[in-house]
């Protein structure tokens, strides 16, 4: 069976950056106008590729998966270079159609920690 998961980041198929509590402006960090800094894996077995799609206002990132009747995972990914204050929210939109399964979102730093 493919899976979908469509993943419109943000208000407008973006990755949004609140810089602190005191209100400042949100920071797009990615309107996925491109997806030439992402790329899709996935584990031995499974197969996985990014597509760009319509998302809630603009443009957005779908990554397709599928794990061919066995178990293991897919995820799309990029670096961005990124630093945040004591007291910061990321926030995107997410839209999928799946069977009941995890959704992990995980920030590596350059040290790969």
């Amino acid at each position: 069976m493919l899976a979908k998961v469509i993943a419109t980041i943000a208000s407008a198929a973006m990755l949004g950056f609140a810089a602190s509590a005191h209100a400042q402006t949100p920071r797009t960090l990615d309107a996925f106008e491109t997806l030439t800094p992402w790329a899709a894996d996935a584990s031995t077995d499974v197969s996985s590729a990014i597509n760009s799609v319509a998302g809630q206002d603009g443009r957005a990132l779908r990554l397709d998966y599928d794990f061919n009747g066995r178990s293991g995972y897919a995820f799309a990914a990029r670096a961005i270079d990124l630093d945040v204050p004591a007291n910061y929210e990321i926030s995107f939109w997410l839209r999928g159609e799946m069977q009941p399964n995890t959704l992990e979102i995980k920030f590596v730093d350059a040290s790969g920690d």
